[in-house]
């Protein structure tokens, strides 16, 4: 029987980048939590010589910005230098989980407020991958409904996911107007909601639809008032985990159970509804399954390029392990592990990574 040939999907890393305040008042900084901010340069290389050349960073608006109209660019400077220097491509998230204190998200000048910044920093960084708000459904949700980011609300989930399209579509016309050649990308929760019994078949249905209403809404399918259009979005990029999936109630479905919906059935499904090339922009898993979980999803992704869907990559997020958003636990979730420049590489991972590239590689 002949082998058939194994289709390359290029291999890419993710820096945790998240700088929100929670509830409690504490703002994470989780690019200068990982080392990543002292070690940029050490750490894209470490990248380059496993042959990963892109790789999505956020900025920290709150340090760039923590006064309205005085900017100081240098923490995405550096990362540009760095980045430059080990010949890595970097997509820039200009809005991830991290607001200034100052700026509102429900205020009507919030939209001018993010074209202004994104504008500026287009100009500065050049042609490139941008997503202007990563996760929009996700962020809506955390500040609007759980009162777990700023802006720390309830009940407001629908107004606040609004308000970011309303931004994020303002800032792509900032950006392409600095930058004609810009590639904007939309990067949202891939996820599953399964009913567990037929009486919850709605419910699971409308959960399961709200995973498209900020990407209907940035393409003018949802809500045109917003400004939407299909032109707003280039590529697509969703992020699927081990806890992707759960039923109404929010038990996590195991990926290893029946009931899981396979990633190439996902991806398929995405495809089909928006017709853009997509990337898998996070997918990873935490403790020792870190290396299982990646054979799974690479066999999933070539599966879906088979079946003739247009995928980019496959971006291993986070490749820094990094401290938990809340309780100060450590999750052993990246390809490194560690805070200091002695990174310490999770072998399995490294392991399943060499031989996928070997795979890919070989005639």
């Amino acid at each position: 029987m002949p082998k058939i040939p194994r289709p390359f999907i290029p291999l890419m890393a993710g820096f945790e980048c998240s700088s929100f305040r929670r509830s409690d008042g504490v703002r994470l900084d989780l690019v200068a939590a990982t080392g990543h901010e002292e070690f940029a340069e050490q750490d894209f290389c470490m990248l380059a010589d496993l042959g990963i050349t892109t790789a999505r960073e956020g900025l920290r608006w709150h340090i760039i910005e923590a006064e309205r109209g005085t900017r100081h660019w240098e923490s995405a400077d550096k990362i540009m230098r760095a980045a430059r220097a080990a010949g890595i491509e970097i997509i820039w998230d200009i809005l991830h989980f991290g607001l200034p204190d100052w700026v509102n998200p429900f205020h009507p000048d919030f939209p001018s407020i993010m074209a202004d910044f994104a504008g500026e920093f287009a100009t500065r960084a050049g042609p490139g991958i941008y997503v202007p708000v990563n996760e929009i459904s996700f962020m809506a949700w955390a500040g609007g409904d759980a009162e777990y980011m700023y802006p720390y609300a309830t009940g407001r989930g629908p107004e606040l996911k609004q308000a970011l399209c309303r931004a994020s579509i303002a800032a792509i016309h900032a950006i392409r107007s600095a930058c004609p050649s810009a590639v904007i990308m939309a990067v949202e929760p891939m996820i599953k909601v399964h009913a567990a019994t037929p009486l919850e078949t709605v419910a699971a249905l409308r959960f399961d639809n709200a995973q498209f209403e900020a990407v209907d809404m940035l393409m003018g399918r949802l809500q045109p008032d917003l400004g939407g259009a299909p032109s707003m979005v280039d590529i697509l990029g969703v992020n699927h985990y081990p806890h992707s999936q759960w039923f109404v109630d929010r038990t996590t479905v195991p990926w290893a159970s029946p009931r899981w919906l396979r990633l190439s059935a996902l991806l398929d499904e995405m495809y089909r509804r928006y017709h853009l090339p997509l990337l898998l922009a996070e997918t990873g898993c935490e403790g020792h399954d870190r290396s299982v979980w990646f054979d799974y999803v690479v066999s999933e992704c070539e599966t879906a390029v088979r079946n003739k869907i247009p995928l980019l990559g496959i971006c291993l997020y986070p490749i820094l392990s990094h401290v938990a958003w809340t309780g100060e636990r450590y999750c052993a979730n990246g390809l490194w592990d560690g805070d200091s420049p002695e990174r310490v590489i999770f072998a399995p991972l490294a392991e399943a990574i060499s031989r996928q590239m070997a795979c890919a590689a070989s005639p």
